[in-house]
């Protein structure tokens, strides 16, 4: 049979001729139907040649080999079809369907697919499920699959069994070339279905390319392309490979309508990568990924999980930008990272929530703004550190939502003042307890810090600025931190300071402010209780009105206009 095979892409003419019919023995044709039984429902071979200039007609009979021993016709849905090399190049146009139940192409092939007239020309696979597929030529790396192991030019639609109950999967080996077309689509996968972009393939959507209204999956193993704007209404984008601005633009574009799966890879389109609507990013898996360009959520849920870290930026294409704009961005990923010039942001409408154990919280090293809504579930963590970059400081204002704690590394500010929500949480300037590692948090002129949420400043660690802190919730320092330049302090009736105070003779690090402080609620000395006697001063300012409402168990309090000061009296009850 294969050496049939090999005679038969000789002489294509001796078997497409017209005039005199194949014919097979009596003998011969018994194995000829068993064969057909056991390996495919119908086997067509294309024969004809064709260029570019001149392509092949898919349509014209004379250009088909039945493989089977059966009359030569035009394809139909129950043939597997192949187009082998050296035939040229085969086009399916004028609006017409073509439908087959399986396809093979091989490498040095073209098939066409094109625009129309009068409406996008369209290849249809329906094989549920697949057959083993042609006999003689080559099989997908997944059996039974589809396989496009020549160029593929679709401006019109490859349609995956749409309409049946199983699934049909489609490979492109090298060469695939998809769009420019039908705005409706110009891959549409079924339930189930798939269109994979094998690695080592040279993928590419061209302008005007969309993915169509199926419910199936595009898998992207390779880099793919993308030139304009690539829209993807319904099927799900699962990615491992890399998607590329073409070569002919910088602004190639993803507008991402359902899932958008990012098992790994490189993601950098110059024009971007949105998911909106009832989109949702789905960063999962354990496989390196680097974003360049710029990644915005728009969606009412999308996740960042897995155990590979994220960097915001790829050596050789340039930094990345992710952008939280409406709806909730979930990480948990160990790290996300970025080259110079990347960015993490939070706008105001949008909500970033950490969900990351407290044992091992999400670390985000690149440099960070929020002004939106940061959360951070229940006995989770997160990691703000713009230390290893080197940069200005991070933009801490928005809204601070802690059921579990966010700790800062380095130097942060809040240009326009945050709102830390309350909650249990706690918002650590620096590592807590020292740990090698120190934060600066500034407050500029201008800023209002509400805390109704809990504030520590952690050893070696400041908060300072001209601008205001208002706490009506809990503001902690610890020993050796300090508040430097602090344009006003106002501590409402349901305020707490808590001071920790050193061992033996050791003093309590002083809240410290240049200008106004206006006091009441409660003070709390943290971890020594002092002879009776000894005396610290707890507030300095500018200016002192009110008192603390509760002071700790046998102290006294003494105000001046400048101070307030505490003295153990008696030991506590």
């Amino acid at each position: 049979m294969l050496s049939f095979l090999k005679r038969l892409w000789r002489k294509p003419s001796r078997f497409t001729s017209r005039r005199k019919p194949i014919r097979t023995s009596r003998y011969s044709r018994p194995r000829l139907e068993i064969l057909e039984d056991r390996l495919v429902l119908d086997a067509m071979a294309f024969s004809g040649i064709g260029t570019l200039a001149a392509p092949a007609d898919w349509f014209d009979v004379a250009n088909w080999t039945d493989l089977s021993g059966g009359a030569d016709h035009i394809p139909t849905p129950a043939d597997d079809v192949a187009i082998p090399g050296g035939v040229g190049v085969v086009s399916i146009s004028g609006g017409r369907l073509a439908e087959v139940n399986s396809i093979v192409t091989v490498a040095g092939s073209t098939l066409i697919i094109t625009s129309g007239p009068p409406q996008p020309s369209q290849l249809k696979i329906d094989n549920n499920p697949p057959t083993s597929g042609p006999p003689g030529f080559p099989l997908s790396p997944v059996p039974g699959s589809n396989y496009f192991g020549g160029s593929v030019i679709d401006a019109g639609l490859i349609n995956l069994n749409s309409s049946g109950p199983g699934g049909t999967q489609a490979i492109f080996a090298s060469g695939a070339l998809i769009g420019p077309g039908d705005l409706n689509g110009n891959l549409d996968a079924g339930p189930n279905s798939s269109f994979t972009f094998a690695a080592g393939s040279t993928g590419e959507f061209t302008t005007g390319a969309t993915l169509g209204t199926g419910s199936g999956s595009v898998i992207v193993s390779a880099a793919v392309q993308i030139d304009g704007t690539l829209q993807d209404n319904t099927m799900t984008m699962v990615l491992s490979g890399g998607l590329l601005s073409g070569p002919t633009a910088t602004t190639g574009a993803l507008d991402e309508y359902a899932i958008f799966s990012w098992l790994s890879g490189t993601l950098a389109l110059g024009g971007g990568t949105t998911i909106e609507g009832s989109g949702e990013l789905l960063a999962s898996g354990a496989g390196a990924k680097a974003l360049a360009g710029t990644l915005t959520n728009m969606s009412p849920l999308s996740r960042l999980d897995g155990g590979a870290p994220l960097s915001l930026g790829a050596p050789g294409i340039g930094p990345g930008t992710l952008i939280s704009a409406t709806g909730t961005l979930e990480i948990s990923l160990p790290a996300i990272t970025g080259v110079p010039g990347s960015l993490f942001s939070n706008l105001p409408l949008g909500t970033i929530q950490a969900t990351s154990p407290a044992s091992a919280p999400t670390v985000i090293s690149a440099p960070f703004l929020n002004d939106g809504l940061l959360s951070v579930t229940s006995g989770a963590g997160l990691v703000l550190s713009n230390t290893a970059m080197g940069a200005a400081p991070d933009v801490l204002d928005g809204v601070f939502q802690l059921m579990g704690n966010v700790t800062l590394l380095g130097a942060f500010t809040s240009v326009n003042g945050f709102m830390l929500d309350s909650g249990p949480g706690f918002l650590e300037v620096g590592n807590p307890g020292g740990g090698g590692g120190t934060a600066v948090l500034t407050v500029p002129v201008g800023a209002i810090d509400t805390l109704e949420g809990n504030l520590e400043v952690n050893t070696f660690s400041t908060l300072t600025g001209g601008g205001e802190v208002d706490n009506p919730g809990y503001l902690q320092l610890d020993l050796s931190s300090s508040t430097v330049g602090l344009a006003s302090y106002v501590q409402r009736s349901s305020g707490t300071l808590a001071l920790a105070v050193g061992g033996g003779f050791g003093a309590p690090a002083a809240l410290t402010v240049t200008g106004p402080a206006q006091m009441s609620g409660t003070l709390v000395l943290l971890g020594y209780t002092p002879m009776v006697g000894k005396s610290f001063k707890v507030v300095t300012a500018g200016a002192v009105s009110g008192h603390f409402d509760t002071i700790p168990d046998g102290m006294s309090e003494t105000d001046t206009s400048t101070s307030i000061t505490v003295t153990q009296v008696r030991p506590p009850a």
